[in-house]
This record gives C-alpha cells, sequence and structure tokens, in this order.
C-alpha cells in the first residue's frame, strides 16, 4: 500500500514537473524571440540539473567505501553542472 502511495506521489510530481516544462517553453515559443527560447531552455535544463543534484546527494549520503566515492564524485559533477548552467542562464 504504501509503494502504490509513493508511486503515485511520484506521478504526480512528474505531471506537474511536465506541466511546468510544457509551460515555459510554450510561452518562450509565443514570445517568437530567439533569447527567449534558449532562456527557456536553459531553465528547464537547470531544473532537471537541480533534480539530479538533488538525487546526487541523497545517493552520496547514503552510500559509503568505494561506492560512496563514486557517488561523491558524481556529485561534485552534479555541482558543476548545475552552476555551469546558473552562470549561462545568467549571461543571456
Amino acid at each position: 500500500m504504501e509503494q502504490e502511495s509513493l508511486s503515485l506521489f511520484q506521478n504526480k510530481l512528474d505531471l506537474v514537473s511536465s506541466v511546468f516544462i510544457f509551460s515555459v517553453l510554450l510561452k518562450a515559443h509565443e514570445s517568437s524571440s530567439p533569447s527567449a527560447i534558449h532562456q527557456a531552455v536553459l531553465s528547464v535544463r537547470l531544473s532537471r540539473e537541480k533534480n539530479n543534484l538533488e538525487e546526487a546527494g541523497k545517493i552520496a549520503q547514503r552510500r559509503s567505501g568505494t561506492r560512496g566515492s563514486e557517488a561523491r564524485k558524481q556529485l561534485l559533477k552534479a555541482e558543476a553542472a548545475v552552476l555551469e548552467l546558473e552562470q549561462r542562464l545568467v549571461a543571456c
């Protein structure tokens, strides 16, 4: 029962995320501005990378030893990806 409710919750989060992405891209498309479209795409990518960063952080906290070391490396890569996208978004 708990697994089913967790699955339903995840499905709702996925739906909300999809609606957010759609609305951001639609708004940019309606503006017909290449810079607005570029900024919207970067915003969507940043949102996804932040989710990846959060997930990598959870994994890195749970693991130890060799697996923990690899998880921390992945966490650093995720942090770098978020930072790069934030800088690119500010530069637009």
